[in-house]
């Protein structure tokens, strides 16, 4: 019995299908009393090292896909009981849960996506256990206020952003709102007037929201991060090693 798990957005047979799995065997395992590291990539309890990226599913996630790409999946009867950027798919035989909530990857950052029998979405960034991955992330139904959970699921549409927005956090507060995405590294990222295309997640450069547009005396980078429209050398506030005023750029 084959099955599809580490589905690309693509839908990609070179990527990750296949079978793996056994009741006793390094896939298609749990561990009792563990965390669920849900999407994380897995091997047997020998060879498991989170602070290299590879984990031991804690029950109810199991280890389930290829030998090659192996996750920590959620069982699940549909794709409403999956995250926004997951797909219910077949378990391999009878070792494991009949179905599992098998990640949806993808390549481009703010780039339109499909996700395997739902529809239309974004690829979207999600902090991993070594660093920021990429998922084509269902769009959603809200409309200003959202959800910052990465796990989502379908049956929560309504706190979820639409095709092509990201829910940037409020600062010390739960939740957030829903921002066109744009790229930090683009002369012209296309945002509305009043706003300005930042990064939102360390490690990810080209991937920005249009957040609001930074006032008088902030520290920015390029012009169209001010509301003023001018980014410019010298800092009323830079204590800086390089000096009072010298080193930094603040709008204007």
């Amino acid at each position: 019995m084959e099955a599809t798990y580490g589905l690309t957005a693509t839908n990609d047979p070179g990527y990750g299908w296949g079978v793996v799995g056994s009741a006793s065997g390094d896939w298609g395992s749990c561990v009792a009393n563990h965390p669920t590291f849900e999407f994380a990539p897995c091997e047997g309890h020998d060879d498991a090292d989170l602070s290299k990226g590879i984990a031991q599913c804690g029950c109810p996630a199991w280890c389930l896909g290829t030998w090659r790409h192996a996750y920590c999946e959620l069982p699940c009867g549909s794709n409403v009981d999956c995250p926004l950027n997951a797909a219910c798919t077949p378990s391999p035989g009878s070792c494991c849960p009949s179905a599992g909530c098998a990640p949806v990857f993808c390549q481009d950052a703010g780039a339109s996506c499909d996700v395997p029998d739902a529809g239309p979405g974004t690829c979207l960034p999600m902090w991993m256990y070594t660093g920021p991955s990429l998922f084509c992330s269902f769009g959603g139904t809200a409309s200003g206020s959202c959800s910052t959970d990465p796990l989502l699921t379908r049956a929560h549409l309504d706190e979820a952003c639409p095709v092509g927005q990201f829910c940037v956090p409020n600062d010390g507060m739960d939740g957030g709102s829903c921002a066109p995405v744009c790229d930090p590294t683009s002369s012209n990222p296309g945002c509305p007037p009043g706003t300005r295309c930042g990064v939102v997640m360390d490690g990810l450069p080209s991937f920005g929201a249009c957040v609001a547009c930074l006032p008088r005396r902030a520290q920015c980078s390029q012009n169209s991060d001010c509301c003023g429209g001018d980014c410019e050398p010298g800092c009323s506030f830079d204590y800086t090693q390089n000096g009072w005023g010298q080193g930094c750029m603040e709008c204007r």
